[in-house]
Protein backbone atom coordinates (compact mmCIF):
# COMPACT_ATOMS: atom_id res chain seq x y z
CA UNK A 1 0.00 0.00 0.00
CA UNK A 2 2.84 2.44 0.76
CA UNK A 3 4.25 1.91 -2.61
CA UNK A 4 0.75 3.61 -4.03
CA UNK A 5 0.99 6.54 -1.80
CA UNK A 6 3.35 9.05 -2.01
CA UNK A 7 2.53 10.92 1.02
CA UNK A 8 3.12 7.81 2.79
CA UNK A 9 6.57 7.07 1.36
CA UNK A 10 7.60 10.18 1.95
CA UNK A 11 6.33 9.77 6.52
CA UNK A 12 8.10 6.22 5.91
CA UNK A 13 11.28 7.68 4.51
CA UNK A 14 11.41 11.02 7.25
CA UNK A 15 10.55 8.89 10.15
CA UNK A 16 13.03 6.09 9.44
CA UNK A 17 16.06 9.12 8.83
CA UNK A 18 14.80 10.51 12.11
CA UNK A 19 14.88 7.25 13.75
CA UNK A 20 18.60 6.34 12.29
CA UNK A 21 19.81 10.18 12.97
CA UNK A 22 19.00 9.52 16.75
CA UNK A 23 20.42 6.36 16.88
CA UNK A 24 23.69 7.33 15.14
CA UNK A 25 24.00 10.61 17.35
CA UNK A 26 27.06 11.07 19.36
CA UNK A 27 26.44 10.21 23.02
CA UNK A 28 23.27 7.73 22.00
CA UNK A 29 23.84 3.85 23.52
CA UNK A 30 24.06 2.72 19.67
CA UNK A 31 26.74 5.27 18.15
CA UNK A 32 28.41 4.51 21.74
CA UNK A 33 28.46 0.05 20.73
CA UNK A 34 29.50 1.07 17.31
CA UNK A 35 32.43 3.48 17.92
CA UNK A 36 33.94 0.85 20.43
CA UNK A 37 33.80 -1.69 17.97
CA UNK A 38 35.10 0.56 15.39
CA UNK A 39 38.43 1.27 18.08
CA UNK A 40 38.21 -2.47 19.42
CA UNK A 41 38.77 -3.63 15.52
CA UNK A 42 41.35 -0.80 14.33
CA UNK A 43 43.66 -0.96 17.58
CA UNK A 44 43.10 -5.10 16.72
CA UNK A 45 44.65 -4.70 13.17
CA UNK A 46 46.98 -2.16 14.27
CA UNK A 47 48.77 -5.06 16.57
CA UNK A 48 48.58 -7.30 14.03
CA UNK A 49 50.54 -4.71 11.54
CA UNK A 50 52.92 -3.56 14.33
CA UNK A 51 53.38 -7.73 15.51
CA UNK A 52 54.64 -8.40 11.37
CA UNK A 53 56.30 -5.21 11.09
CA UNK A 54 58.22 -6.51 14.35
CA UNK A 55 59.66 -9.54 13.10
CA UNK A 56 61.14 -7.41 10.28
CA UNK A 57 62.38 -4.67 11.98
CA UNK A 58 62.11 -3.49 15.51
CA UNK A 59 59.59 -0.52 16.61
CA UNK A 60 60.67 1.83 19.08
CA UNK A 61 56.84 3.73 19.63
CA UNK A 62 54.34 1.46 19.05
CA UNK A 63 51.74 3.95 19.36
CA UNK A 64 47.79 3.20 20.34
CA UNK A 65 44.69 3.82 17.87
CA UNK A 66 44.09 7.83 17.68
CA UNK A 67 40.83 7.32 18.95
CA UNK A 68 40.25 11.28 18.49
CA UNK A 69 40.43 10.37 14.69
CA UNK A 70 38.46 7.45 14.72
CA UNK A 71 36.02 9.79 17.02
CA UNK A 72 35.81 12.77 14.35
CA UNK A 73 36.10 10.10 11.08
CA UNK A 74 32.95 8.20 12.42
CA UNK A 75 31.38 11.87 13.59
CA UNK A 76 31.75 12.67 9.58
CA UNK A 77 30.18 9.44 8.27
CA UNK A 78 27.54 9.61 10.96
CA UNK A 79 26.49 12.73 9.85
CA UNK A 80 25.93 11.42 6.10
CA UNK A 81 23.17 9.35 7.29
CA UNK A 82 20.11 11.15 5.63
CA UNK A 83 22.21 12.01 2.77
CA UNK A 84 23.30 9.02 1.97
CA UNK A 85 19.79 7.76 2.76
CA UNK A 86 18.27 10.41 0.39
CA UNK A 87 21.08 9.63 -2.39
CA UNK A 88 19.85 5.53 -1.98
CA UNK A 89 16.38 6.41 -2.62
CA UNK A 90 16.54 8.54 -5.52
CA UNK A 91 16.90 12.10 -4.68
CA UNK A 92 13.93 14.60 -2.95
CA UNK A 93 11.22 12.55 -5.34
CA UNK A 94 12.24 9.00 -3.89
CA UNK A 95 11.87 7.10 -6.71
CA UNK A 96 13.92 4.41 -5.96
CA UNK A 97 12.30 3.73 -2.47
CA UNK A 98 9.22 2.45 -3.92
CA UNK A 99 8.12 -0.24 -6.52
Amino acid sequence: MVHIHPTLVNIAFSQTTALLSSLTMPGSATYDQVLQAVVADASEGQRKRAEKLGRIMPLRHRGMIDTRGTLHNLQKIMKKLPSIMLHTCGGPGLSLCSP
